[in-house]
């Protein structure tokens, strides 16, 4: 939750190009309607999978009446050789190519929303959104209005907060009208919203937190935010709880939230005892984090929560090896400095989180207990970066 607006030339200007080591092969066309088999399944959680990946943004107008801009990755048929597509305004690529007719044999897909963080961006985390997509998901991400790196407005901050999760859930129902159409991109993706998943990163932690079932109770905030002047309390000490009323909360057909780099227990309640509710958290955290500090924001969020939950604890690590802002913004932060090797390496790290992510993901939504042994404790022991903890 760190302002970089000042940063928008430097993130327009440099070429960035996320890591598209072990990209997926083309998908097969269609024949004539006909779809092949859905390809097996990967046993390997850290590579990516066996379809490739298209993306597309589209724009909608909410029922609050807020213009929304929302980028999705999915399963895509792509040419062999096709070149990986920039995220614009940015010069930023990974392995995903824009506006490909979507895979469909293996859809209906399991779908997943993803909140950015405070002054981020939709696509700021495309090397995990990208792997998601290569195993086989759908994956939603709204940029929230007032809160990008091209937009950010400080004094905006507490309405943001408020809106974030309807910025979520309509994006997730306006992807699945378009889904269930005729869409050339999307269409046949999806076959509904009544479940899903929610990721998201510091800010958009936080909002997944909420989606997930966090019983929102302001007057925690009021209470810590006297005593503590954390960047948190800097943007949200000025909410007052009446200001809830109007403003969509928790989303009941959420199965798993995934919070990376999580804090603000305390908008929860006075202990935070409102997270008590959060549906099959797995909860990510760098022990260095200078941003959402670990002992002070991550830990407690994780402590208060209710089994079963899984905290991944990243040593060495800061607030932004869960995304892909070192690429987009380069060595502002000492953390994203790939010489500086008292951090953990950011590459490595994400690595780590993909294989996570999608172990929990796929035992959860598809079944696979086979990948189970990726979410046990002692698969860690040898990963010096990784301490995983399970209740």
């Amino acid at each position: 939750m760190r302002s970089v607006g000042l940063l928008v030339t430097m993130a327009c200007m440099v070429a960035c190009s996320a890591d598209p080591d072990d990209k997926a092969g083309s998908a097969d066309s269609v024949d004539s309607g006909q779809l092949e088999p859905a390809p097996e399944p990967s046993n390997d959680p850290e590579s990516m999978g066996p379809y490739s990946v298209g993306v597309t943004t589209f724009e909608f107008t909410d029922a609050r009446g807020k213009a929304l801009t929302v980028e999705v990755w999915y399963p895509g048929e792509v040419e062999p050789g096709a070149d990986p597509s920039p995220y614009e305004p940015t010069l930023l690529t990974a392995s995903a190519v824009r506006d490909v007719p979507p895979d469909l044999r293996g859809a209906p897909y399991p779908l997943l929303g993803f909140s950015h963080g405070m002054a981020g961006i939709r696509f700021q985390s495309v090397t995990l959104t990208e792997h998601l997509a290569s195993h086989g998901y759908v994956v939603v991400a709204p940029d929230h209005p007032d809160n990008t790196f091209l937009d950010i407005d400080e004094d905006a901050v507490p309405r943001v907060v408020l809106e974030r999760p309807d910025d979520m859930r309509y994006s997730i129902d306006a992807m699945v009208e378009r889904a269930t159409s005729s869409d050339p991109y999307l269409g046949g993706l999806v076959d509904s919203a009544d479940e899903w998943s929610i990721l998201g990163h510091s800010f958009g932690a936080y909002t997944a937190l909420v989606l997930g079932g966090g019983e929102l109770d302001y007057d925690g905030v009021i209470a810590y935010c006297q005593d503590n002047r954390s960047q948190a309390c800097r943007y949200i000490s000025e909410l007052d709880p009446s200001d809830l009323d109007g403003h969509g909360q928790a989303d009941d057909r959420i199965r798993m939230t995934i919070p990376y780099s999580p804090g603000l227990w305390y908008a929860f309640g006075l202990d935070g005892e409102g997270l008590a509710s959060v549906r099959k958290p797995f909860i990510f955290a760098g022990d260095r984090d200078t941003v959402l500090e670990y002992d002070t924001e991550a830990r407690p969020v994780y402590e208060r929560l209710s089994s079963p939950k899984r905290l991944a604890t990243f040593h060495k690590a800061g607030h932004y090896p869960f995304s892909d802002i070192c690429v987009l913004l380069g060595t502002i932060w000492e953390e994203c400095d790939p010489d500086d090797d008292s951090w953990a390496n950011v590459p490595e790290a994400q690595r780590h989180t993909n294989a996570l992510t999608l172990a929990a993901l796929e035992v959860e939504l598809r079944g696979r207990t086979e990948l189970s042994g990726w979410l046990e404790p002692d698969h860690w022991d040898a990963v010096d970066m990784v301490t995983l903890e399970v209740e």
